[in-house]
């Protein structure tokens, strides 16, 4: 059982990991020219210099690193010269510092990447959706060396994804421990907005509002059953999908302190984790950049005045908090055996139920705190729909009901 884990660019990380399981370190520079899955505001700042001491540290040890071009959009700048003379600047630098693999989106960056380097290993990031037999099948005849089936799409899809194992003979990775909805209607959505938050020479230079991952706590925690329906795989749970064929297991997140980092790693490793699931999650308070408390790193993304109010964006910081969500991981036993014959496609939650009764039972959410957040949660959205958050004066709409995620009607 072998794992892809993130680098944080920390080198301490290579001292306290135990690398014995791992196969690759991967990680990006929080900003570049190609940009990938994550905002540059939330990921660590590292110089050019710096990466390179780390990448070649690495591969040092006898383990690879996977830089990432995930980025789902380039701006149609992909087939300017301008940026073909920055993507062979880049790709030689990581090439020459000892890269020997590079994760992609874009069907293009596969084929201009194995023309340029035949030997260069490309693996298919989550970012491109692959959900069925017949985008795999096109993904490895481009010459993909790996391929990460989409998480919310295939992580409890088991005949999707044996279908695919059945059909490809390129190596799968599945990422473990993501905590989308189920079928994520935003994750098209979020994996654009992502990209263009971690792409140099922008127009907004990195500043976003993460309408996605704002709507998927506030569905969270309206519905506890979706912390159930998401498409984590536990560490006990691993050999179900190590049977299918998985050859790769990937841990998020590179946004994350190191101590984080091996906590995480650390349970998968195992193979077991007793106490809370969610402690295997990325949590707002283990994230580096807020943890060195670098208001200047926050100021430079976030102080867009000609963008947003600043004073009225200030209430997204009442939605960080993470609140004490109890999940008892050895509660949940069992539980992926009895999703696998669940028809998760054609049938409805509403018809079907099994996790929501599994929810009452095991959430525990202490229900002031979870009311307080939502109605944060409910009180942003507002501003945020209703323009409010991009105006200096005072809205003359009549207010609306709140509408984050499904409407009021729907959810009853």
């Amino acid at each position: 059982m072998k794992f892809s884990i993130p680098t944080n660019w920390d080198n301490r990380l290579l001292e306290l990991i135990d690398t014995k399981n791992i196969e690759e370190f991967y990680g990006k520079m929080h900003s570049d020219y190609i940009g990938g899955g994550r905002s540059a505001y939330s990921c660590p700042p590292v110089h050019k210099r710096d990466a390179a001491r780390h990448i070649r540290k690495i591969r040092s040890m006898g383990i690879r690193f996977n830089y990432l071009f995930n980025s789902a959009c380039l701006g149609n700048e992909e087939y300017t010269s301008p940026w073909q003379k920055q993507f062979e600047r880049l790709t030689g630098w990581l090439v020459d510092n000892g890269v020997d693999t590079i994760t992609v989106s874009v069907p293009y960056l596969l084929e201009r990447l194995k023309n340029r380097y035949p030997r260069l290993r490309v693996s298919v990031s989550a970012f491109a959706h692959v959900n069925t037999i017949h985008k795999a099948l096109f993904w490895e005849n481009l010459g993909a060396d790996e391929i990460t089936p989409s998480p919310p799409e295939l992580n409890r899809n088991f005949k999707g994804l044996q279908a695919i194992r059945a059909h490809v003979k390129c190596g799968l990775k599945l990422i473990v421990n993501n905590n989308c909805l189920l079928y994520c209607p935003l994750h098209i959505y979020h994996s654009n907005i992502t990209a263009h938050a971690s792409r140099l020479r922008e127009t907004t230079t990195g500043f976003t509002i993460d309408y996605c991952r704002i709507n998927c706590r506030y569905l969270r925690l309206t519905d506890t059953s979706n912390f159930l329906k998401a498409d984590w795989i536990r560490p006990e749970d691993l050999h179900v999908y190590e049977t299918m064929g998985v050859n790769t297991f990937k841990i998020v997140d590179r946004i994350l302190s190191t101590e984080a980092i091996v906590k995480i790693a650390s349970a998968y490793f195992a193979g077991k984790h007793e106490g809370n699931l969610l402690d295997l999650f990325p949590k707002t308070k283990d994230i580096s950049v807020l943890r060195r408390n670098n208001m200047f790193h926050y100021f430079k993304y976030f102080f867009r005045p000609l963008f947003v109010n600043p004073f009225r964006l200030l209430g997204i910081k009442n939605l960080m908090d993470d609140i004490d969500i109890f999940i008892d991981n050895r509660a949940l036993d069992g539980f992926l055996e009895n999703t696998m014959n669940k028809d998760c496609i054609t049938r409805s939650c509403a018809e079907c139920g099994y996790c929501s009764r599994v929810a009452e039972q095991v959430v525990k959410i202490p229900a002031k705190a979870r009311e307080k957040l939502i109605s944060a949660y409910r009180d942003f959205m507002n501003t945020l729909n209703h323009g409010d958050i991009f105006r200096y004066t005072p809205s003359l709409q009549a207010p609306r009901a709140p509408s984050p995620g499904l409407s009021e009607k729907k959810r009853k």
